[in-house]
């Protein structure tokens, strides 16, 4: 049991005791709790990454629309959740340096073309393997991974219109803003799609071996 889970269990039997909850109940705070600390880590993973390589605003519109459609389309995991925000950060800030200092340089007549069928890839995708799920997790019941694959065709819709609603008006009113929020958008839910895949999974499991050859204070252990 890692550091974080340790201080997740003792502050749910703390609530669980004076509010007199039973087991279930305490569980549920248990990983309510680890929610937040893990969420609020990985949040700050991406803000330290982004902001050392100065590309903090487009690793956190790569890094949101990723996570957003990952609720409900899931994906491959790395062997502990601290490794998987690690990850997360550096992905994002590598992928939006390569943003702000190389792709938007390139002819804009591409990105148009190149962001549609990125997004036709995901929608296969999404369509033929969400949600993937977790061995420790399961999803076990065919009407919530029927439910669960809908509400990921609804987000990736819904991120379409704003990466190509925000392409569109950066040719009509040229606002470099509009350019980066549009490709960082793109990028973003190829990177989740990508983690359905095995490919996502060869390059998790690449980046297990890496940690197990390095030591990283008890946060990746």
């Amino acid at each position: 049991m890692s550091v974080v889970q340790k201080i997740c269990n003792k502050l749910s039997k703390y609530i669980s005791l004076n509010l007199e909850l039973d087991k279930d109940k305490e569980e549920v705070i248990e990983y309510g709790i680890f929610a937040c600390i893990q969420t609020t880590y990985s949040i700050l993973c991406i803000i330290i990454v982004g902001f050392f390589l100065n590309v903090l605003k487009e690793a956190i519109i790569f890094s949101f629309s990723a996570s957003f459609l990952r609720r409900t389309s899931g994906g491959v995991h790395s062997s502990t959740p601290n490794r998987c925000a690690i990850t997360g950060a550096i992905v994002s800030g590598i992928v939006s340096w390569l943003i702000k200092n190389v792709i938007v340089y390139m002819n804009l007549n591409i990105f148009l073309p190149i962001g549609v069928a990125i997004f036709l890839i995901s929608y296969y995708l999404i369509s033929k393997l969400a949600p993937v799920d977790s061995k420790s997790k399961p999803i076990k019941s065919k009407e919530k991974r029927n439910m669960l694959r809908k509400k990921s065709i609804k987000i990736w819709g819904t991120l379409f219109l704003i990466s190509v609603s925000s392409m569109y008006f950066y040719y009509i009113y040229h606002v470099d803003l509009l350019l980066t929020f549009s490709i960082c958008i793109s990028a973003g839910v190829l990177w989740q799609v990508l983690s359905l895949t095995y490919l996502g999974q060869a390059f998790i499991n690449f980046t297990d071996i890496i940690f197990n050859k390095i030591f990283v204070w008890g946060w990746t252990k």
